[in-house]
């Protein structure tokens, strides 16, 4: 009887150790595919590397400086994008090639292979600075940064985004600043 009580014990431990060796697998396996996710190169910045890398850098850096002493960061767009650019717009995703370039407002060579990569599915927001010459797209995974509400406008350099933290998560979400209301002046006119 003792011996098929060690016997058992060594099954079961077998089996123990197998399965942990199995989830333990599957962790690194799901580390391994966010960093290669992450890592991969966004599409159509061939002509712009340093640009878009530059600005995601600036917003991850961004999303650094907010804690609890600093719940929500306000910077202009010109912050973030530090290039000259005339307008910027967030994507919605499942937008089209054509949707693209009608809210950008530019025939973008490049929209067909964004709409594939990026805006075909919602992993991803699209944020594109428009150029004098081209279109520089940034694409940020929505486990780091999403909307806080639906953004349809187009964005100028001089836009206010504020950036804070998902409650209870790392994500940050942006917000856009509405444009000041230009106050009536309260002087009586002269007689």
């Amino acid at each position: 009887m003792a011996e098929h009580g060690a016997a058992m014990r060594g099954w079961l431990l077998a089996l123990l150790g197998a399965t942990v060796l199995f989830l333990a697998g599957l962790v690194l396996s799901y580390i391994l595919w966010n960093h290669i996710e992450s890592a991969a190169t966004v599409p159509c910045s061939g002509s712009y590397p340093e640009q878009v890398q530059s600005t995601q850098d600036n917003l991850r850096h961004a999303a650094s400086l907010l804690n609890p002493h600093a719940p929500e960061l306000r910077l202009s767009l010109s912050h973030i994008f530090q290039f000259p650019f005339q307008q910027a717009r967030f994507i919605s995703p499942y937008a089209d090639a054509q949707s693209l370039c009608d809210q950008v407002e530019v025939l973008w060579d490049c929209a067909d292979e964004w709409e594939q990569n990026v805006t075909s599915n919602d992993s991803y927001i699209s944020l594109l600075a428009v150029t004098a010459t081209d279109v520089i797209p940034i694409r940020l995974q929505r486990t780091e940064f999403d909307l806080a509400e639906p953004c349809t406008s187009t964005l100028s350099p001089e836009t206010i985004l504020i950036l804070r933290k998902r409650p209870g998560s790392d994500q940050v979400l942006f917000r856009i600043q509405p444009p000041a209301v230009p106050q009536p002046s309260s002087e009586a006119p002269s007689r």
